[in-house]
């Protein structure tokens, strides 16, 4: 399914009808990442955009905790 990414606006194929096929799939992410991104977005966000959230917050312990 294609989707909009709420984070960057770009159009991206969704595979949540098989998560295994899933580009996201591929990102491993912390539980504290999977609730930055539950409580500031509201749909699947691109693979580009959730490599960024990690990046980000692995690289800022600070600026993690504040985004919380």
């Amino acid at each position: 399914m294609e989707k909009i990414c709420p984070r960057c606006n770009t159009s991206f194929k969704c595979r949540s009808d098989n998560i295994l096929e899933c580009n996201c799939n591929t990102v491993i992410l912390s539980a504290e990442d999977y609730q930055y991104i539950k409580k500031n977005y509201n749909d699947c966000l691109c693979i580009k955009c959730l490599n960024q959230i990690k990046e980000e917050r692995q690289r800022s312990p600070k600026l993690s905790a504040v985004l919380k």
